[in-house]
């Protein structure tokens, strides 16, 4: 339990942890060239097509290029916050177990 208190900085991933994995899962697709590893500086929406590739509606809109940055710092804040709990929860079931 230590451990998880002495190397908290080092277990949460951080947004510049977020942009090179985007970097890497982007690396061989042509059409995201211009934002890979990057934050996005155009709107998009998640849309659905026809069978003919026709956009037929739009599933969910995502967040807004300028919402961006604080929604993924927000992201990064809560998801350490989960990995600390879940390393803390797992790090006191061990201690009762044993």
């Amino acid at each position: 339990m230590d451990l998880v208190f002495q190397a908290h900085a080092e277990l949460c991933p951080t947004e510049n942890h977020i942009k090179q994995l985007h970097q890497l899962l982007l690396k061989h697709s042509p059409k995201d060239e211009r934002h890979r590893g990057r934050y996005k500086t155009l709107t998009n929406h998640v849309v659905a097509k026809d069978a003919q590739g026709v956009q037929v509606g739009i599933v969910f809109d995502t967040t807004t290029p300028f919402d961006t940055p604080r929604e993924m710092e927000a992201l990064v804040h809560s998801s350490c916050v989960f990995l600390l709990f879940t390393l803390f929860k797992m790090a006191m079931v061990a201690y009762l177990v044993s």
